[in-house]
């Protein structure tokens, strides 16, 4: 403060009051300094509960002989100062600090150990505190400057999921698994995480190791490996239990709700999805899944046009969008967190009172068909296509989402309203709400929402899987590129080896140095691009490896993949490809989980299709838990029979292909 009236002096002004300082918006030690130096989840701006907050942070109590740092923070004192939390800042107080964790440990006595901080290794204020710190502004009453400390945060990998939804807004790409770990060592790799010191601490830039006791070999870490974590620094250790990053809930109709709340966050993302995608059409209506998305957003009884939709959303800066895949359906608005209510209102209004208008119907069907040409017209995504049919034949998840130029054709008004009226019911519908939640959230939806009947829709008929059959589908087109996917059936969603697939298929091809990339295309320079990608539906799945090739090399290409594949089936993977894979399965998982639509996606995938939005920690553990025997056990078990080739390009002769794939 001294050092800040200087510089004002200097300016010909008053010295700023005290008052002043804890007015000013960056260094206001209510909204700054108590918030960010416990994680803390939100107050809603209760500048009475923080008062008291602080005013117990910086008492000082009896500590134990020898201890000079300030104890902490106890949890009976949270519930004396926070009372029930409110539910759109932070989660409810049995959720939040249960008094023993699932695994047996005991709830973090430090704030810190509270915070939904999970999803992010970075502060959100950072620039705010880099320029107070920049501009020599002392924090209220000299609290230390900020120290750097590592962050191993939550990860994301770019194509690799148990869902990896190829078909995912018809031709998407893979989404990834997610991923939390904890804030303990300082890897070279890792980025830092700023932290306040706490009371007794030294300057930032003469920061003290962790204490360590004389017995202890290794000074206490902030967080341990195991999914808890150890919190020191205040006279001891105390072990720390995962903090719930969704919340579920349910309507008077069973309808789920499924929220992610970030309360720091500026945004919101409001999701809308149905456990119905192409699996859950006939022969007859093949396609109506997908139009039914595209008809969604042409006009309702209240907003007649597809322009008014449009513009309602527009008039708020939303984003919205919609997306269809074999076994799901989504339509989301993501927008600023107080036009909430207008974007579900617009979505609810979508999904229930569509006019289907017959004239509208017809237009559309030119638009559907165009796009299946197109599709076929694209052979990076056609192929997916085509290796899909091999996979399954004739059978849903065989069948293109886009459908047949014949089944869309013939679809009327009664066609939609038929399927909707089957599959779009409460028990197949979540809804999803990511980012700063805002008050009212249930009440809002069960007025919008709580009317629709319940009712047993059944399920899709479950895969039939050939036993026999051909090995290679060739789709012959003149181009200038091959594009092949050659894969094995792998393990559907859910199966207990899920992680080490995962592994199996980021050491494949999960990256520019995975061995696909490296031996394809680096050393023998066949393919543009070349990855590898788990796919899972709810009963069966498949491993698979996607390439454009040149077409006078394509021999070559196919038997360097061949060989990679039978390779990793025979030969033990090094610890240390296996430690990068990890590591780079959750780095891609929490480039996703940085947002908060990322975040409420990664959830409702799981509790649509597993009836349980899986915790980012949980697939953390998971992945942490697979080891080299693992990898070789599925290796051999998912590489080591049949393998399928599908392929786009001007060739004609699949014997050819077939001594390459069972001879390699």
């Amino acid at each position: 403060m001294q050092r800040l009236n200087r510089r004002v002096s200097a300016l010909g002004r008053a010295p700023l009051a005290p008052q002043d300082e804890a007015a000013h918006p960056v260094v206001d030690r209510c909204e700054v300094p108590v918030q960010e130096l416990l994680g803390l989840v939100g107050f809603r701006r209760d500048m009475r509960a923080l008062a008291q907050l602080e005013h117990r942070l910086e008492r000082r109590r009896p500590v134990a002989a020898g201890a000079d740092h300030e104890p902490a923070l106890m949890l009976r004192d949270w519930e004396r100062i926070l009372g029930e939390p409110h539910l759109d800042s932070v989660r409810e107080g049995r959720d939040v600090l249960p008094e023993e964790s699932p695994a047996g440990r005991h709830r973090a006595d430090v704030a810190r150990c509270m915070a939904v901080a999970l999803l992010d290794g970075r502060r959100r204020d950072h620039h705010v505190i880099a320029d107070a710190r920049d501009r020599g502004v002392r924090l209220p009453r000299d609290r230390p400057r900020l120290a750097r400390e590592p962050a191993h945060g939550l990860e994301r990998q770019r194509r690799l999921a148990l869902v990896a939804d190829r078909d995912e807004g018809v031709g998407g790409r893979g989404v990834a698994e997610h991923d939390v770990e904890s804030v303990c060592r300082r890897p070279g790799r890792e980025r830092g995480v700023e932290r306040r010191a706490a009371a007794g601490e030294e300057d930032a830039s003469g920061l003290r190791e962790p204490g360590v006791d004389p017995q202890r070999t290794q000074p206490r870490r902030l967080r341990g490996d195991g999914g808890g974590c150890q919190t020191a620094g205040h006279g001891g250790s105390i072990p720390c239990a995962r903090v719930a990053v969704f919340e579920r809930r349910e309507l008077s109709n069973g309808i789920r709700v499924v929220t992610a709340p970030m309360p720091r966050a500026q945004s919101t993302s409001c999701v809308i999805m149905f456990a119905a995608g192409s699996r859950y059409e006939t022969a007859e209506n093949n396609g109506i899944a997908h139009f039914a998305e595209h008809m969604f957003f042409k006009g309702t009884e209240r907003r007649p046009t597809a322009r008014q939709i449009a513009g309602e959303i527009d008039g708020i800066g939303g984003e919205f969008n919609a997306f269809t895949s074999k076994e799901y359906t989504g339509y989301y608005v993501r927008c600023a967190a107080e036009h909430r209510d207008v974007s579900f209102d617009v979505l609810v209004d979508m999904l229930r009172h569509s006019r289907f208008v017959p004239e509208e119907i017809e237009r559309e069907k030119g638009v559907i068909v165009e796009e299946m040409r197109m599709r076929v017209d694209t052979p990076r995504d056609h192929v997916s296509t085509v290796y899909d049919e091999l996979l399954y034949g004739d059978q849903p998840l065989g069948w293109e989402i886009l459908g047949r130029e014949e089944t869309v054709r013939a679809v009327s008004r009664d066609t939609f309203l038929s399927y909707l009226d089957t599959w779009y019911r409460p028990e197949r519908m979540v809804v999803g709400v990511g980012g700063r939640l805002g008050d009212g959230l249930i009440e809002l939806l069960e007025e919008l929402l709580g009317d629709i009947e319940p009712r047993d829709t059944g399920a899709a008929p479950p895969v039939e899987i050939p036993q026999n059959g051909s090995t290679i589908a060739l789709h012959t087109k003149d181009s200038d590129q091959a594009h092949l996917i050659l894969g094995a059936r792998s393990y559907p969603l859910g199966h207990p080896d899920r992680y080490a697939l995962q592994m199996l298929t980021v050491i494949l091809g999960g990256g520019m140095s995975s061995r696909l990339f490296t031996e394809v295309r680096e050393r023998r320079g066949l393919a543009y691009y070349v990855y590898a990608a788990a796919q899972a539906y709810t009963d069966a799945g498949t491993l698979a490896a996607q390439a454009g090739v040149d077409l006078n090399r394509i021999d070559d290409a196919i038997a360097t993949i061949v060989a990679e594949l039978r390779k990793i089936a025979t030969e033990t993977v090094p610890e240390d490809e296996l430690v990068k894979a990890k590591s780079f399965a959750k780095g891609r998982f929490a480039l996703q989980l940085e947002s908060p639509h990322g975040t409420v996606m990664f959830g409702m995938r799981r509790e649509v299709l597993e009836g349980a939005a899986e915790e980012p920690e949980a697939v953390i553990e998971g992945i942490n838990a697979v080891t080299l025997d693992d990898v070789a056990r599925v290796a051999q078990d998912v590489i080591g029979g049949r393998l399928y080739l599908a392929l786009v390009g001007p060739f004609d002769d699949p014997g050819r292909f077939e001594k390459i794939i069972t001879t390699s």
